[in-house]
């Protein structure tokens, strides 16, 4: 008797995953075919046949031909500059689990029997042929989530996972609340400020958006700029082509001409795409103005975070009255009105452990780092520097990166020295309410952002955002209490 092996079925994310790729690839295409035929209909029906050859009206045909070339020009261009980055729209790097990586493995499923079905049909005793029992088909697999050890990790029994001095080198960055960098058990890495796991693809990416099919992939820190651009300059073709079509649609009706079918497709075309283009490029510009990205926005209002930020050590926690004319309360609550959570100090290293037959790596010997740990106001965005300032961190320093689809935005340059993305005037009035800063101290840093341009300012901003040193004392492992809580 031969048997065969059922493949187990894919899991409901995993065909997502797959429509997802198959669309990237059809829906893009589609979009060209439908400009292609959308230029057939304006230059050939409209400007060649109808104005030219038929009407003899040759200023007005060429004018048409013309000034639609001049309209599907910079829509075309930012296309392709953002198809170009769609491969590569701010992916980040997966990690793998070692022997020294911290995780909880996932839930073990229970086996599955039955897993082999009969390709042929057995003879019974009884003289009559049955098919064995149908199989029960395998479970899905979804993939595998680890999932840190935060109690051994802040205890020092085990090493955190390799990556947080990129985060505590900064004096600002996004955390949990036991002040540990955000972790991402699918991709097995800390999560950058600012990233999002995207289940469409199954990778961490930079800033992003959302998962567009017109462009065939994700929006994210690298095309985001590239994207406003295009659905701007979609939304204007398509108006052009939708009033050209109007015109001259009410023209040969009024003339008794017939009106073919392309005609109306064409104006139908013109309507739909302008309504979706426009109204993603206006939904893109409000979110850019107020440096949110989509997944930011949803639930913005009452989302909070933690954020860590570092401590001078020569300073004391003063408590001061809150600054209530910025915090957004949610239903009376006073559970945030503290956004004091406690501190920790980097880095994280693992203590030897003596009943052990190996040795945990030793202390090094780098300075310490304290960081307080700071949950902020519902709704408070830490990256808000202000409309325009918001704006130009998109889409440019200057005028001309604004329509010309050629640079990526100032924001994914991550050379800074106080956090990963520049911080806005929200940050100190965290500070503020926190004890760690003072009141005039915070209006005098929020006035020199605003009064200088950024580029000339990079030298000086970790001074103006932070108003602190860096911290060189020789800290304990884990979080603290000492006496920054003292009252």
């Amino acid at each position: 008797m031969s048997q065969c092996q059922q493949r187990p079925p894919k899991s409901q994310l995993e065909n997502r995953q797959a429509a997802n790729r198959t669309t990237a690839v059809i829906v893009p295409a589609l979009l060209i075919g439908i400009v292609g035929y959308a230029t057939w209909i304006v230059v050939v029906l409209i400007g060649a046949n109808y104005l030219i050859k038929h009407q003899s009206r040759n200023g007005a045909g060429i004018a048409v031909i013309v000034l639609y070339f001049i309209f599907l020009f910079p829509m075309a261009a930012s296309y392709l500059r953002l198809l170009m980055t769609v491969p590569h729209p701010g992916y980040v790097e997966r990690g793998s689990p070692t022997a020294a990586t911290p995780v909880k493995p996932p839930q073990e499923t229970p086996p599955q029997h039955n897993v082999q079905a009969s390709c042929t049909s057995t003879k019974v005793q009884d003289g009559t042929n049955q098919n064995n029992t149908k199989p029960r088909p395998a479970a899905p697999q979804e993939p595998s989530v680890t999932v840190l050890d935060t109690k051994a990790i802040l205890s020092g029994e085990l090493p955190p996972p390799p990556g947080t001095e990129c985060f505590y080198s900064k004096e600002v960055f996004a955390c949990d609340q036991n002040g540990l960098p955000i972790w991402c058990g699918t991709c097995n890495n800390w999560k950058p400020d600012r990233s999002h796991h995207g289940s469409d693809l199954g990778r961490c990416v930079l800033k992003m958006d959302h998962f567009c099919p017109w462009v065939g992939g994700v929006v994210g820190e690298q095309n985001f700029n590239f994207f406003i651009q295009f659905c701007s300059y979609a939304g204007v073709y398509a108006l052009f082509v939708m009033i050209v079509m109007a015109v001259f649609i009410s023209e040969a009706r009024s003339r008794g001409n017939p009106l073919g079918g392309n005609w109306i497709a064409g104006i139908t075309l013109g309507a739909v795409f302008t309504l979706f283009a426009g109204g993603m490029s206006l939904t893109s510009i409000s979110l850019g103005l107020k440096n949110l990205t989509t997944i930011d926005n949803i639930g913005h209002q009452r989302r909070v975070m933690h954020i860590a930020v570092l401590i001078d050590p020569m300073q004391q926690r003063q408590p001061r009255p809150m600054s209530t004319d910025h915090v957004k309360h949610t239903h009376g609550s006073e559970e945030s009105e503290d956004p004091w959570q406690g501190t920790i100090t980097y880095p994280l290293n693992a203590m030897p452990d003596a009943s052990s037959e190996t040795t945990l790596p030793p202390r090094t010997s780098s300075a310490s780092r304290t960081f307080a740990i700071l949950r902020t106001h519902p709704g408070m965005n830490p990256w808000n520097l202000g409309a325009f300032r918001n704006f130009e961190s998109i889409m440019g320093d200057h005028w001309y990166d604004w329509f010309l689809p050629l640079r990526h935005s100032p924001c994914c340059n991550h050379d800074r020295g106080d956090s990963m993305y520049e911080l806005g005037p929200d940050v100190e009035r965290l500070k503020v309410d926190a004890g760690l800063s003072s009141s005039s101290k915070s209006r005098a840093s929020s006035r020199r952002r605003h009064r200088k341009h950024r580029h000339h300012r990079e030298d000086s901003e970790d001074m103006d955002i932070m108003g602190s040193t860096l911290a060189n004392v020789n800290g304990v492992t884990g979080r603290e209490r000492n006496s920054f809580e003292s009252v």
